[in-house]
């Protein structure tokens, strides 16, 4: 069977077991084989498959700090704005996106909003994208400020002795504060 075929198959799950599943076509995949395996394998082990999260707070927040809503500008304001899209949605645009996107980037590092929350500049388009939805692959990143990591050795060291310390990711994402200093 060649990569480009694919069966179509009837999918187990049915509209009447579960009302949010109509019935859909599951189609076989040819998986990666040879080297792409590791990059498989590294996907499936370093992301999460995000669940998804309301989008209500980040539309309060974002009307909040003097986002323009698309009822209330001139057109003559869209050239000179970034817009602002919430799920793909375009809701309003900002004149300085900059401190936008740093201050929403430090809301989900403080955990206000939550981790799940893609934030997206796109300088060239004018763009600023939120994604809250359910179903993006998301990993965690390492924060460096002033060409240092934020994370320290100490705390890596917490997390692989976790069956003594009861130090997981989450504690060290949710509380920056377990972020320690070397010494």
């Amino acid at each position: 069977m060649a990569c480009s075929q694919a069966f179509p198959l009837k999918s187990r799950l049915d509209s009447s077991s579960n009302p949010t599943v109509n019935s859909r076509n599951v189609f076989l995949r040819c998986y990666a084989k040879g080297q792409a395996v590791g990059l498989v394998k590294n996907l499936s082990l370093m992301a999460l498959v995000s669940v998804g999260s309301p989008s209500a707070p980040i539309l309060e927040f974002l009307e909040e700090w003097t986002m323009e809503n698309l009822e209330e500008i001139s057109p003559s304001v869209i050239p000179h704005s970034t817009k602002i899209f919430v799920n793909g949605v375009w809701v309003g645009v900002h004149r300085d996106p900059a401190d936008l996107v740093k201050t929403l980037r430090a809301l989900r590092r403080k955990v206000d909003i939550t981790t799940e929350v893609g934030i997206v500049h796109d300088i060239r388009l004018q763009e600023l994208r939120l994604y809250t939805d359910y179903g993006r692959c998301i990993r965690p990143l390492f924060i460096v400020e002033d060409q240092r990591l934020k994370i320290k050795k100490r705390n890596i060291e917490l997390l692989q002795e976790k069956d003594v310390t009861g130090y997981t990711w989450n504690d060290l994402v949710r509380r920056p504060s377990f972020l320690l200093t070397p010494g």
